[in-house]
């Protein structure tokens, strides 16, 4: 959903699946207030993910509510684009997977702040990649620096046997263009659940008040473009989550996970890899 940030927050796009989301069709959306979707109590969490983002670029939070009676758990992820504000939804995990992850998080943390490791490049990034496997359960973890002129050599990798290995490969500048690397530089986490799965549009194509599409910067939800899903798909990778590795507020390398199979990552596996980034 993407709505105005002036009140009574009219909402301006939505996704063509909103119904399994607030149990009202497209046409019953657009254009309404959101106050028409969500409950007093809900309204006053995603109000307060909006003020969160006077502080920081996205925020998110769980929501329960009732679809035909049946009580759904929401993970709610919030950016600003533009003059509107975006809240984009999934369904949530659970706590107890949750949970897990925040268990195994914290382990993470713990080995890599405890080791002297960090004092050597190849040794650092080695049990990085394991620990960030341990953490993920993609199939395949590598490290991906850059030099210079922005070609790419994969430094380091945790995989199991059917995963193909690529330590020690380089890779031309081409690979990861101008573009994609901004985007890589903004947003720290990028995730691909299945390659094989059909894109919802956003409706309308463009804004009504500008007439520009919707800005995805931010997006957890977005696809990616179908020269990178075909990419994937040659080298029989079927989902992917890339976290980026700044340094200097430039970006030095990538954390690239693959998954032979289809591989859905929660917010809270992405808000993990994004500390993990930073």
């Amino acid at each position: 959903l993407a709505f105005s940030v002036v009140a009574p927050q009219q909402i301006l796009h939505a996704s063509r699946n909103i119904v399994e989301f607030v149990g009202k069709d497209l046409d019953s959306v657009l254009n309404q207030p959101l106050s028409s979707l969500f409950e007093p109590s809900e309204l006053q969490q995603i109000n307060a993910l909006i003020a969160v983002l006077q502080e920081q670029p996205t925020a998110s939070c769980t929501i329960s509510r009732l679809l035909d009676d049946v009580s759904v758990d929401l993970m709610l992820h919030a950016y600003q684009s533009d003059a509107m504000f975006v809240l984009e939804m999934e369904h949530h995990e659970g706590p107890q997977q949750e949970a897990h992850l925040a268990d195994l998080l914290l382990q993470t943390q713990q080995t890599m702040l405890r080791t002297d490791a960090y004092f050597e490049t190849e040794k650092y990034f080695s049990l990085l990649v394991q620990l960030v496997r341990s953490l993920t359960a993609y199939d395949s973890v590598m490290v991906y620096r850059f030099d210079s002129h922005w070609n790419g050599e994969i430094i380091a990798q945790s995989r199991v046997e059917s995963a193909p290995s690529y330590l020690g490969m380089h890779f031309p500048a081409s690979d990861i263009p101008v573009q994609a690397r901004r985007l890589y530089t903004t947003n720290l986490v990028r995730v691909i659940t299945d390659v094989n799965a059909n894109p919802v549009p956003i409706t309308p194509e463009l804004n009504p008040l500008t007439g520009q599409p919707l800005d995805l910067t931010y997006s957890a939800l977005r696809s990616l473009s179908p020269i990178h899903i075909e990419y994937l798909r040659n080298i029989g990778v079927h989902a992917s989550m890339v976290i980026s590795l700044m340094q200097d507020d430039r970006l030095w390398g990538l954390i690239a996970c693959h998954h032979l199979s289809p591989k859905p990552a929660s917010m809270g596996m992405r808000e993990a890899a994004t500390f993990l980034s930073r």
